[in-house]
């Protein structure tokens, strides 16, 4: 990370100066006061000034140019077989697109590794400022550190996905975060399983803390996130039982109708980030296209579903009913999100939120542990239910390989453009270069991971060597 430590602010009444590696004062966040930054023996002195500081790390995960508003699902759809490029103009977008991303792109700077670790650095300035802190109630300091804790953890497991081997970074010690070095992949996952542990006993049950809504991470989010990692770890006992958690805590259902999964009050949705503006979310707007002249596309729409992916889907899908658009030139979009922060593009009125963990991907990661397992009846079940909420008959797979082949198709379809899953899913099963190389001309096996940004390698040397093929 660059030795800039200082963000600047427009309109806020209360300045959260954590000791926090920053970036420069050109760079703004657009908030609500009063949000971010503080004196953190002001901001931690009480419940509610330290709330707002937690609300302030949400706020920049949400923030227009973040990892985790549309930059997962435009990126990493481009990179895999869910998105083609439409644009002659956008760089970002060509070299994603053709696997060619260069170390000086800005979106993997920008996007992904600054703004990473931005939310990376507030989550440890509330860790700092809440530990051991008796100025605050009990029941509220911890229900902040665990949720700290979670999204230090939900933010790395990105990074080490996307870019191998990354700095942990657990201070805000302006020198040692400057000076970092790299951890091994094994090493990061330990150390986010250990945060997510922890988180688990912090957090609260149910949502009553957040107002009733699923804006705020609590421990069910947390049990999530730990089966995700267990499965990726291919720990397949604990991402069962973790997956299990979930599912059977009685607060999470899947949605019968599949144009509610993605709406703020869907009964599916175990963590959502607020929406920008009234209900209206960023991936309502990213994805529709839009023509302007004679051919020529605006830098937001410039993506179209491949036909490899329309392809895989099965006749009478309610997915590819309800969550697949067209414009007039027969180019298919995603539209899981139907509002846009656009009013030209259009919204139903049915106020969403960007939904980072839902429920149908737990029934997933159980069938795909219990497959592992050897359970071939448990995961046909899990399959199942996923199947049949899209209007589709029983799985026919009835081999351990044949219910895995199974599970990934489920995936892809239920998951596309979401979180970045396929791409994830084609590297964590070392799938992409049979995948990936028969549609892509420039495809190399060292792909599956971006370059670290090289302004970074620049300002650090312990960020050496820079990743294969780059």
């Amino acid at each position: 990370m660059r030795n800039r430590f200082i963000y600047c602010f427009e309109n806020i009444t209360l300045l959260f100066i954590l000791n926090i590696t920053f970036f420069g004062c050109e760079d703004y966040i657009e908030i609500d006061p009063p949000q971010t930054e503080i004196v953190s023996e002001i901001i931690f002195s009480d419940d509610i000034s330290a709330t707002f500081a937690m609300n302030g790390v949400y706020v920049l995960m949400r923030n227009n140019d973040a990892i985790f508003n549309s930059g997962l699902e435009i990126f990493t759809g481009l990179t895999s077989d869910e998105l083609n490029n439409e644009s002659s103009s956008i760089i970002d977008y060509i070299e994603f697109n053709a696997n060619e991303i260069q170390p000086d792109n800005t979106s993997i700077f920008n996007r992904f590794w600054q703004n990473a670790y931005q939310i990376i650095n507030n989550a440890n300035g509330i860790i700092e400022g809440v530990i051991d802190n008796d100025q605050l109630t009990p029941e509220v300091r911890d229900q902040l550190l665990g949720e700290a804790l979670f999204i230090r953890a939900y933010t790395h497991f990105y990074l080490v996905n996307l870019f191998d081997e990354v700095p942990f970074v657990e201070t805000t010690d302006l020198e040692v975060n400057a000076n970092t070095s790299k951890q091994s992949v094994t090493n990061i996952y330990n150390r986010l399983i250990e945060d997510l542990i922890q988180a688990k006993t912090l957090m609260a049950d149910g949502f009553e803390f957040a107002g009733g809504t699923r804006v705020r991470a609590n421990k069910d989010a947390a049990t999530a996130l730990l089966a995700r990692i267990y499965l990726y770890t291919e720990n397949w006992v604990l991402a069962e039982q973790n997956a299990t958690q979930v599912i059977n805590t009685g607060l999470f259902g899947l949605e019968t109708d599949l144009n509610n999964v993605f709406i703020a009050t869907s009964n599916e949705a175990i963590w959502q980030l607020g929406s920008e503006d009234d209900g209206q979310t960023r991936l309502g707007l990213i994805f529709p296209i839009t023509i302007f002249g004679a051919g020529n596309f605006v830098n937001l729409g410039a993506t179209s579903l491949t036909d490899e992916f329309l392809m895989a889907f099965e006749e009478n899908d309610l997915r590819f009913q309800n969550w697949i658009g067209a414009n007039s030139s027969n180019q298919s979009y995603p539209v899981k999100y139907k509002n846009s922060t656009s009013l030209s593009i259009g919204n139903t009125g049915i106020p969403e939120n960007i939904i980072l963990l839902r429920l149908a991907e737990q029934y997933l990661i159980r069938a795909e542990a219990l497959a592992q397992q050897n359970d071939i009846t448990g995961a046909q079940a899990d399959i199942n239910a996923i199947r049949n909420r899209a209007g589709l008959s029983d799985t026919t797979a009835n081999t351990q390989q044949t219910i895995l082949d199974a599970i990934m198709q489920e995936r892809r379809i239920e998951l596309f453009a979401e979180g970045g899953h396929r791409w994830l899913d084609l590297i964590r099963t070392e799938k992409a270069t049979e995948v990936l190389s028969p549609l892509k001309p420039l495809w190399d096996n060292t792909d599956v991971f971006w370059p670290i940004p090289e302004i970074e390698l620049l300002n650090n040397s312990n960020l050496e060597p820079q990743n294969p093929g780059y």
